[in-house]
């Protein structure tokens, strides 16, 4: 797909436009991500995945950007937009959906 790094530069352009004005420190949530699992895999994948989210609660949408490191050892930035569906407590379900830039490694899947 050759407009996908064009589509990727719009998508986190749009979220830093509708939270660029936010300090980092009005971000609802940190998290941080140590790593993932391949299930099935037909390559050796790095599984540990060392990285950093910040996310800020909407009134409709929740918005996270962040860096990792990817499975393939090197750096990626990934941008998500999460619908809250259903919250009780400190459970929710969330229609999520995001973009990560992979550079040098995209067209490897």
């Amino acid at each position: 797909m050759t407009n996908f790094p064009s589509m990727l530069r719009g998508a986190v352009a749009f979220a830093l436009v509708n939270i660029g004005a936010l300090p980092v420190a009005a971000q609802d949530r940190v998290s941080i991500l140590l790593g993932s699992h391949h299930v099935n895999a037909s390559t050796n994948f790095d599984e540990v995945n060392p990285g950093a989210f910040l996310t800020w609660e909407g009134e409709r949408v929740d918005w996270t950007v962040g860096g990792f490191r990817n499975s393939y050892g090197r750096g990626a930035a990934a941008v998500m937009a999460g619908l809250p569906l259903y919250e009780r407590g400190t459970a929710q379900i969330a229609l999520t959906g995001g973009l990560a830039l992979y550079p040098g490694d995209g067209r490897r899947f």
